[in-house]
């Protein structure tokens, strides 16, 4: 989806599939055929999240797997070989939960992003994060009321 930029706007920054312009923050997202495109405007964010979401009972359960693994090696090694197994595949669907999380939220809206793996750079998100912030405290509702301080005050 191309998105045509209003008079006097810049685009600042992109991370993933979020761009932040002067005015805007949007969100071109693509799922098979369909695609949706989520726009807020800098001056409404109210709050921006980062985090990550994993399933660290898959990683134990391997863990459990593996030790039963080790138990069962003296009885038969059929079922020694079908527990180890199970443990690596306890493990891959581990690395796989991994999500690095993005949200960006303006009253009830928000602009979501998951990256699966270790994929998502941290810092990037961050700095991504901080940009935003700063685009959202110059543009903010008192940001009027802060210009008309300093330009009273000069």
């Amino acid at each position: 989806m191309n998105r045509k930029l209003l008079r006097g706007e810049h685009v600042v920054s992109t991370w993933r599939d979020i761009t932040l312009t002067s005015h805007r923050v949007w969100q071109s997202a693509r799922e098979g055929s369909s695609a949706a495109l989520t726009s807020i405007p800098v001056a409404a964010v109210q709050w921006v999240r980062l985090g990550r979401h994993h399933l660290p009972w898959l990683l134990w359960l391997a863990a459990v797997t593996a030790v039963l693994g080790i138990a069962a090696l003296e009885y038969d090694r059929t079922i020694t070989y079908g527990l180890f197994g199970v443990a690596l595949l306890l493990m891959l669907l581990y690395g796989t939960s991994r999500r690095l999380v993005l949200e960006i939220g303006a009253g009830t809206g928000t602009i979501v992003v998951q990256v699966v793996g270790e994929g998502a750079s941290v810092d990037a998100a961050v700095e991504f994060l901080y940009q935003v912030e700063d685009r959202r405290l110059v543009h903010g509702p008192d940001a009027d009321a802060r210009s008309g301080a300093s330009a009273s005050g000069a």
